[in-house]
């Protein structure tokens, strides 16, 4: 189990705390961070094998959901859609991202550096794994989720004259079972085939999934999940189990991305090595 400080300053002589960051702190957050890749996308991989009854059963509800997705979908289209198509978080300025996207990117930011300068171990350490669980997030639900799926949008409103519309436009369909419509692999989500998993979905979730295992609260990260979520949310355009899925997927990489950094992290160690003629750095890994 991977022991973290729980005293986030420093503290002098008089027993005064001294808001000085801590670099060699800050460095070993860092690292741990870094040399857990590997170890974290095994896991992440691995975990249906190792937990065959749990993978079936939630594929077994993404497949349930697949085939009740029209009218599930309608429905939630005419009374979740169109009761909060009102609330939209404002972007923050000069920021590559909009909405909620831009103030969870942030948000991790200054988490991790207003915990870099009160040298606040935990807090460091829960804002770069939830950062890794975004970009594992894009990684395995944007990129290559999507890519096998190649699943199109959903048409809105299915609800209006859906039964008319026979063919596709811009990856929106009617048919619900409307998978393997290739697309290269691609950071946009528009064209054909980017419905299933939902990133976004997935990117909350993880996220979410992290905070809650680190601070040991639901309330919390779960109820910003929420905020995030229903901000432009018609703007996510995805069949309910596309959000089902994303929420399964992202909820697994943020319990993995935890469970590696508690197992792993105070294995790896880097060591300086001062000789006469040369200074070079060691690296330790603990079997």
């Amino acid at each position: 189990m991977r022991s973290i400080s729980a005293n986030p300053h420093n503290i002098n002589d008089h027993g005064e705390k001294l808001f000085i960051p801590d670099f060699n702190l800050a460095s070993s957050v860092l690292k741990d961070s870094f040399f857990t890749i590997p170890k974290d996308l095994k896991n992440i991989v691995t975990c249906p094998a190792k937990n065959p009854k749990e993978s079936l059963c939630a594929l077994g509800i993404i497949g349930a959901l697949v085939l009740a997705d029209k009218p599930a979908t309608t429905f939630y289209q005419d009374h979740v859609e169109n009761n909060l198509d009102f609330y939209r978080l404002p972007t923050i300025p000069n920021f590559h991202f909009d909405g909620a996207d831009s103030w969870i990117l942030y948000g991790l930011a200054g988490n991790y550096l207003g915990s870099f300068l009160s040298n606040y171990e935990k807090g460091q350490v829960t804002s770069l794994l939830a950062t890794k669980s975004v970009l594992y997030s894009v990684v395995l639900a944007h990129l290559i989720g999507k890519t096998i799926t190649g699943r199109n949008r959903p048409y809105r409103p299915l609800s209006d004259g859906c039964e008319d519309i026979q063919d596709v436009k811009d990856g929106f369909t009617c048919d619900p079972h409307d998978f393997g419509n290739w697309r290269s692999p691609r950071l946009d989500s528009s064209g054909e085939g980017s419905a299933m998993p939902s990133f976004h979905v997935t990117m909350l979730f993880s996220v979410a999934k992290v905070y809650q295992e680190m601070y040991d609260n639901a309330w919390i990260p779960y109820s910003l999940l929420a905020i995030f979520f229903a901000s432009d949310i018609k703007g996510h355009n995805h069949w309910v189990s596309d959000m089902v899925a994303g929420g399964l997927l992202g909820t697994l990489i943020g319990h993995e991305v935890v469970r590696t950094y508690r197992e792993e992290g105070s294995k790896v160690q880097v060591i300086p090595i001062v000789g006469t003629q040369s200074v070079s750095l060691h690296l330790q890994y603990r079997f």
